[in-house]
């Protein structure tokens, strides 16, 4: 059976055949792996000439403690290639699969544990409580980056600093801005009505950031009686399953 790896460096080169071209063109097809290489062909160069360097130290090295006068060496840069192709492929596959994992971990915490807080209404005659007002129908209605433009400018307003941060908290927290989301809830923490509220959140981020024991002691500071008994379960099972 043909391995079209091999023929690799004279499809790139274009030495192939015509025939051969054709059917190494045909493998590709069906052979993710072989378009792969292909696609990254470049990057497979490099990792064969590091390869072939480390084969050559080994060499010299076998040669010098060996004293004797070497063999010729048969040019083995094909087969390099293949090797690299291989090793490539591997790593590649490794990557995308943890980068896939940590995508649906982060989405499951998530549907899991993020609590959207509940509608309110802040109404006011001035323009800076209409814009908030506004602003959290847009968020109510998961328009995130409208929301986030009227309440930028409330922020700073010392009267709907906090309400407005705390809507800012979460619109970060959801788009996954987890530092600043953070930083938002520290200075949510301060009103005793989202207090418990602001110190949740920054477990499930803890959680996202992979830091178990940050995100244990944000639970321990949490009153059960804020949260339901399945909310409860839900964090239990992030926070001490297989301990």
């Amino acid at each position: 059976m043909i391995s079209y790896f091999e023929w690799l460096d004279d499809y790139m080169d274009g030495s192939l055949s015509q025939e051969d071209r054709l059917a190494f063109e045909k493998a590709m097809v069906s052979d993710e792996k072989l378009k792969h290489a292909v696609d990254n062909y470049n990057l497979l160069k490099k990792i064969s000439a590091s390869l072939i360097e480390e084969e050559t130290r080994e060499n010299l090295r076998a040669i010098s403690e060996e004293k004797h006068k070497p063999t010729p060496v048969r040019k083995l840069n094909r087969w390099w290639l293949v090797a690299a192709a291989a090793i490539f492929i591997g790593l590649s596959t490794y990557w995308l699969i943890s980068l896939s994992n940590l995508g649906s971990d982060h989405d499951k915490i998530m549907a899991d544990l993020y609590l959207k807080p509940p509608i309110t209404a802040h109404r006011g005659a001035s323009g800076d409580s209409s814009r908030l007002a506004k602003a959290i129908d847009l968020f109510d209605r998961n328009y995130l980056e409208e929301a986030t433009t009227l309440l930028l400018p409330t922020a700073v307003n010392d009267s709907l600093q906090i309400i407005s941060n705390r809507y800012l908290a979460h619109i970060y927290l959801r788009t996954n801005r987890l530092q600043e989301a953070d930083s938002l809830f520290v200075l949510v923490e301060s009103m005793s009505s989202f207090q418990q509220e602001a110190i949740y959140h920054r477990m499930v981020i803890a959680l996202l950031l992979h830091d178990k024991e940050k995100a244990k002691r944000r639970f321990a500071q949490l009153d059960p009686a804020s949260f339901s008994a399945k909310q409860l379960e839900l964090v239990n099972k992030y926070l001490f399953e297989n301990e």
